[in-house]
């Protein structure tokens, strides 16, 4: 190759010699910048899949621990509605024994009734016999019997109505209780 003015000679077969080797070497370092890209990419396939793996295990981990949680959380639930339940029971249980001991209105009425009647019948008999006591003095001595006899009644009477009236207490106090 010769220079004359500055420029060199090629031949044909230099400028093709010297293309194939251009050539070749552009061809070993493309060869050496896919091998450097590919064993990149193989050690980043590794470390993603370690990467993945790690995440999947941290992940499987916060779920049990998630789990466990919920767990306790519906397990305390279900006390407290437990434990809300039987309060629940105790108070109806309570209802219904105050149904079972207290007193009905209509028996007390009905038992009211027929005291009312029972010292109404006393006090007729006992103004009757007080009226016949006035009007007949001849009489006084028998009626001074009567009048006992008649003692004798309202006695019996007030003594019911305060019996009866002491059950009706005694009635209203338990079922307080």
């Amino acid at each position: 190759m010769a220079e004359e003015n500055g420029y060199s000679e090629w031949t044909k077969e230099a400028l093709l010699q010297h293309l194939i080797s251009l050539m070749e070497a552009n061809d070993k370092r493309y060869a050496e910048r896919f091998n450097d890209i590919e064993c990149k990419a193989r050690e980043s396939k590794t470390e993603l899949r370690e990467y993945v793996s790690d995440k999947i295990v941290a992940q499987k981990e916060s779920i049990a621990i998630a789990m466990t949680a919920s767990k306790e959380a519906i397990q305390k639930a279900e006390n407290a509605n437990e434990r809300r339940f039987e309060g629940v029971n105790e108070f109806r249980n309570t209802l219904k024994d105050q149904q079972s001991t207290l007193l009905p209105r209509t028996e007390y009425d009905s038992g009211h009734l027929a005291l009312t009647e029972k010292i109404a019948a006393v006090k007729e008999r006992f103004d009757k016999h007080e009226t016949a006591q006035v009007t007949s003095k001849e009489t006084k001595v028998e009626a001074k019997g009567d009048t006992k006899n008649l003692w004798a009644y309202v006695v019996s009477a007030v003594a019911l109505v305060g019996s009866m009236i002491g059950i009706i207490i005694t009635f209203t106090q338990c079922s307080a209780l």
